[in-house]
């Protein structure tokens, strides 16, 4: 009988090892420095008046978890508008940096409360800060920066510029960064003689992430750090000497030629000389218009409210008309009519206050009441045509 063939029983072979963890991609490590500032310039609103700027810093903090490849930035209190244009702006320093860290988380908080009205004002801040901390590469801690950033790099708008320029009354930033887009209302200053503004801070303007590395960085360009240089003896001059004096003086308009040589993206540098030739192009924006005309009514507005002050109600309608007519022809078309209305609207008054027969007083109060009434309905027109943010 032939037995069947068997095999032989295998031998046990090794235990099996553990499983090991698997290793993530390998990080690009931050720089030993995880903690950067920079300043920006906010607004606040309150309710029923005129808004004012302050200077708030950005501190940012990051960390390095996991290994996505475009960073996170995470803004407390951040407007929907700003987030969006904080994930551009990742995306703007990950393209421009292709060695940037891996899995970089960066949380920024501002000085103070970030209001809705700023919509992506400090993107383009955060955007720096994000890129400093990423490379190593050191801030001036006395810059400041203002605007939003796409994911090309380049700097978009910032509302209510000029108002951010005008009302700042803290100690001015050595430079302040603003968009090239928003140029327009910086402008605005000189268009309405507000040309010791111009003199106290240096306004650069800024189209790409290049631009804003220049002026923000510690160790600055040398054509840029000279040109700084140079204004800084512009606004020790008008510290001391009105600037309408100053622009008549060929050795003063010389030094900001210098300056726009070294640097002719120097903003301020270039609407003083503009000025001086009287030569500042386009109108008053819309916006700044709008304002203006508000605010030389404002007064008029509160004399109103105290009643039986017949003497500063004729006061505040003569210098709140003669303020409308020095804008006239300045101003944005849209608001001329406007403007004109209110101006007639004040002479109206005066009229009425300066009569005193019984007869001709009826007559006069009449006209003014017409003249109101056109007031109203050109304010209205544009309040339809572009409502207001605050």
């Amino acid at each position: 009988m032939i037995e069947e063939d068997r095999k032989a029983p295998a031998k046990p072979g090794p235990k099996p090892l553990p499983d090991r963890p698997k290793k993530s991609p390998s990080l690009r490590p931050l720089p030993e420095k995880t903690e950067a500032t920079l300043r920006t310039v906010l607004l606040d609103v309150p309710k029923k008046s005129f808004a004012t700027a302050r200077l708030a810093t950005l501190s940012a903090r990051a960390t390095q978890e996991g290994a996505a490849a475009q960073p996170a930035i995470v803004f407390q209190d951040a407007t929907v508008t700003l987030a969006a244009s904080l994930e551009s702006a990742a995306a703007a320093v990950a393209a421009g940096n292709p060695k940037f860290p891996d899995g970089v988380t960066l949380r920024v908080g501002a000085d103070g409360e970030y209001g809705g009205h700023e919509k992506d004002a400090a993107a383009a801040a955060v955007a720096i800060l994000l890129e400093a901390i990423g490379t190593g590469r050191e801030l001036d801690p006395e810059a400041a920066l203002l605007g939003g950033v796409n994911a090309k790099g380049e700097f978009t708008g910032v509302a209510q510029l000029a108002t951010r320029l005008r009302t700042l009354e803290q100690t001015v930033p050595s430079v302040i960064g603003v968009p090239m887009v928003s140029e327009a209302e910086v402008r605005d200053l000189a268009l309405m003689n507000e040309l010791d503004v111009l003199a106290r801070v240096q306004l650069v303007s800024l189209v790409k992430m290049d631009d804003a590395r220049a002026v923000t960085a510690k160790q600055k360009p040398e054509k840029v750090a000279k040109a700084m240089e140079l204004f800084a003896t512009v606004q020790e001059a008008a510290s001391r000497t009105p600037v309408a004096t100053l622009l008549k003086s060929e050795k003063f308009l010389q030094r900001l030629r210098e300056v726009m040589a070294l640097m002719p993206n120097h903003l301020s540098s270039r609407l003083l000389l503009q000025a001086a030739a009287n030569k500042v192009p386009g109108h008053i924006t819309l916006g700044t218009s709008r304002q203006a005309i508000l605010k030389a009514t404002k007064p008029f507005a509160d004399s109103l409210n105290k009643r039986g002050n017949i003497e500063a109600i004729r006061k505040t309608a003569t210098e709140g008309g003669n303020v409308l007519l020095r804008m006239q022809g300045k101003v944005h078309p849209a608001v001329e009519r406007y403007l004109l209305a209110m101006k007639t609207y004040f002479r109206s008054v005066n009229n009425y206050l300066e009569i005193s027969q019984e007869s001709r007083a009826i007559k006069a109060q009449y006209e003014m009441a017409k003249n109101y009434t056109a007031v109203q309905v050109e304010k209205r027109k544009l309040d339809e045509q572009e409502p207001q943010e605050q």
